[in-house]
């Protein structure tokens, strides 16, 4: 009754019925290993092909997916989510918050220079001209007819984008871009119906399922590209970069030019990593960062199953706020971090959410605590002896108790549209959620919690999980009734004390974890 009652207090504050509609914020490889995992109805297989032009910032384009209707109901319209067109002069949705804007518009925000889209030209479904609409991010395909459950179709898109001067997902400078987020991709069809949400300025509001990927990418001779997946480049009058990527949650890319530099090794597991950076060459330690990304790879790979991925590329580029961005097999670090010793714990927790986020997937306007507090706590666990981890984690828990109260969203299950800084969304969904994976690690045991965690991972790789699914899992791993925890630790108002521990070390290092400016911006 206690859990039903749990469970439901989860839907009511972010529930999901697909098809959401939000007002306008108020502010402005290689194959994974064989582990047990979810049945996947089906992995959509993208064939893409991108022709750049970095001088003039131009991208044009052609992307063909297989889209299978996995509903329990008949599909008119097959939707995208297309987040670059959120930096168009005429969005009318701000993905962003007032304080970043000087940071994130180099140029200052009116600037033609500033000004991102992706323009479609043409869709197709079996290769028969379809009509489209776009609202702000988001792409409607109209199909001719109505597509039963179970059956598949080929969609194509023809496209033109141009990309912005700007620091954020995706963005350039002088000296390449970045392209996170941007890809036209298939929104998430679940049995509720449609997953559309508006660019959100707080977290990462993209959801999306695990997919194939082959693109082919056209580049000058003085450009080479970094990307997930594996990459073969071969020139003659330009580079033509094919790169495949098996299983990933996103398909990002940064293409670079000659001033960039790069240094290479190969972690314990045979995984190869290489590191890409544009600053001067004194300034940047590339052989801490290489062996920060190693042993993070190996310990997490111990600790909660192998990596299903034979690549890891860590890449230099400008980003609204000092920090790094996870995608699969490629971190974007921003040029300000590199210059700190934060970057090695900012690089840890992002190197952890290659196994929470890209293999383990949930809905991160929903359910993003489930990420970036696992993730985080990971990190610390990485960086940290254990009677340090809980030094560290009292005084995050003490902080928060005081200020908890203050922010009016606080339970883990908030939406990330109720959100009006990136302050409240941090304490919530980064501190508030490591706060809890610390207390139910204290309430398990670390011997049982480690076991859970593994569970966790290789019951729902390539899947998508929910709060719901974590929690049972926990249960049947501990063979407790958690309900009580869970309502205390991720619902109330107010957080539960922390058991006490006698004998902890005296913190007199806080570490930082990138983003340290959030506060002095807000």
């Amino acid at each position: 009754m206690i859990l039903a009652f749990v469970l439901s207090l989860f839907v009511a504050c972010g529930g999901d019925d697909g098809n959401e509609q939000y007002p306008p914020h108020t502010t402005n490889q290689t194959e994974p290993p064989t582990i047990p995992t979810l049945p996947i109805q089906h992995i959509p297989n993208y064939i893409i092909t991108l022709n750049i032009e970095p001088a003039h910032r131009h991208i044009s384009g052609v992307l063909h997916v297989d889209f299978v209707n996995t509903s329990h109901s008949y599909v008119d319209n097959v939707y995208f989510n297309i987040p670059l067109n959120s930096f168009n002069s005429n969005a009318q949705f701000i993905p962003f918050f007032e304080p970043f804007e000087d940071r994130i518009f180099r140029h200052g925000i009116n600037s033609q220079h500033s000004v991102g889209y992706v323009s479609i030209t043409a869709a197709s479904a079996n290769l028969m001209p379809i009509d489209f609409s776009i609202s702000e991010n988001i792409l409607s395909l109209h199909l001719p007819e109505s597509l039963p459950p179970s059956t598949g179709i080929d969609i194509g898109l023809i496209f033109e984008a141009q990309i912005p001067l700007i620091s954020h997902r995706t963005g350039a400078n002088a000296n390449g871009m970045w392209l996170g987020n941007f890809l036209p991709v298939l929104s998430v069809l679940s049995v509720n119906g449609w997953h559309n949400y508006p660019y959100f300025p707080a977290g990462s509001p993209f959801f999306t399922q695990t997919s194939n990927f082959v693109v082919n990418i056209t580049t000058p001779l003085n450009y080479s590209v970094a990307s997930s997946g594996i990459a073969t480049t071969t020139s003659s009058e330009f580079n033509l970069t094919l790169v495949e990527a098996h299983r990933v949650r996103d398909f990002a890319f940064v293409v670079m030019s000659e001033n960039y530099n790069t240094a290479r090794t190969t972690s314990h597991e045979g995984i190869n990593i290489a590191f890409h950076w544009s600053s001067a060459s004194t300034e940047i330690n590339y052989a801490e960062i290489l062996s920060t990304a190693s042993r993070a790879l190996s310990y997490f790979g111990r600790m909660i199953g192998p990596s299903p991925y034979n690549n890891l590329e860590i890449v230099e580029v400008n980003h609204f706020m000092i920090g790094t961005q996870a995608y699969p097999g490629i971190i974007f670090v921003d040029s300000q971090l590199l210059r700190s010793r934060a970057v090695h714990n900012s690089l840890a927790r992002d190197i952890a959410h290659q196994w929470f986020y890209n293999v383990v997937g949930n809905n991160p306007v929903q359910d993003a605590w489930l990420l970036y507090g696992l993730a985080t706590f990971l990190a610390f666990d990485f960086l940290m002896e254990p009677s340090y981890v809980s030094a560290y984690i009292r005084h995050l828990h003490e902080n928060l108790s005081n200020t908890i109260q203050g922010i009016t969203y606080n339970a883990l299950s908030t939406n990330l549209g109720q959100f009006d800084s990136w302050s409240d969304f941090y304490n919530i969904q980064y501190i508030r959620g490591t706060v809890f994976f610390y207390a139910l690690q204290q309430q398990m045991g670390a011997t049982t919690f480690d076991r859970f965690l593994r569970a966790y991972y290789e019951r729902f790789a390539f899947g998508i999980a929910t709060t719901a699914d974590m929690m049972a899992v926990a249960e049947e791993i501990s063979n407790m009734d958690l309900q009580d925890f869970f309502y205390d630790w991720a619902l109330s108002y107010a957080l539960p004390p922390l058991p006490e521990i006698i004998n902890l070390p005296k913190i007199d290092y806080i570490p930082e974890f990138g983003w340290g400016d959030i506060w002095e911006l807000e």
